[in-house]
């Protein structure tokens, strides 16, 4: 597994694992990581992970790194692009000591899921595919949300923040409280950090970002930028 700092080979690592190697390297705060890369079943049994079996692949996962509650998480050349964000497609879980191993397993095998190949087949995506995975402890926060450095229905930022951390608005758990920045950010110290914060990773990315992050104590976590995609001025 590589740390994902170090994480700037797209292809071997994906482009979720490879934006935060960027976010690290330009000083923002992100969670520990390692990643599995693209390549590492290939290597290891000589089989994609289309062909292998699941049990096949239970016994090749590494060991857990962090030995506590984790997130894995997909990192694909096919997903946050520029031109599709692929968001919720593969497969991300929140996971233990115990299930560590399986739910690996399913973020490897993911992108051969009938939502994923359907996906594949309407925008001539490859279909045969391994992906990187990423592991991360898992953050109690204070609360979190995503962040729309563009929106198409208005002029500036817009902010969902929600007591259940990011996963409350992307999962639909929690809408979220919205927020427009910086008009809402009052003298919320957080707020305006977050607003400079957002302004900056543009510019390094330089296109809109959909920034998913949380907030601990007097702390900002960045647990995702990726390029928002406006078609019919809808975002995906």
């Amino acid at each position: 597994m590589m740390g994902l700092n170090a994480c700037l080979d797209r292809r071997l690592y994906g482009n979720k694992a490879f934006n935060l190697a960027i976010l690290i390297r330009e000083g923002f705060m992100v969670p520990p990581g390692k990643v599995i890369p693209s390549d590492y079943i290939k290597k290891t049994i000589n089989k994609s992970s289309l062909e292998a079996s699941e049990e096949e692949l239970l016994k090749i996962v590494p060991e857990d790194p962090f030995k506590t509650e984790l997130v894995v998480r997909s990192s694909s050349v096919q997903e946050d692009t520029l031109v599709h964000s692929a968001a919720g497609l593969y497969y991300s879980s929140k996971c233990n000591k115990d299930n560590y191993t399986r739910e690996v397993v399913k973020v490897w095998k993911s992108p051969h899921s009938l939502s994923a190949v359907n996906f594949k087949k309407r925008y001539s995506l490859s279909l045969e595919e391994d992906i990187a995975v990423i592991i991360m402890p898992y953050i109690l926060a204070d609360k979190g949300g995503v962040l729309f450095t563009k929106h198409p229905s208005f002029k500036n930022m817009v902010l969902e923040l929600s007591n259940f951390g990011s996963s409350g608005v992307t999962s639909g758990e929690d809408k979220g409280r919205p927020y427009g920045l910086p008009e809402d950010i009052g003298n919320n110290q957080l707020f305006k950090k977050l607003f400079e914060d957002s302004e900056k990773i543009e510019k390094i990315f330089d296109c809109p970002q959909d920034i998913e992050f949380l907030f601990l104590k007097k702390d900002i976590i960045y647990l995702q930028s990726r390029p928002i995609i406006f078609k019919k001025h809808i975002m995906t």
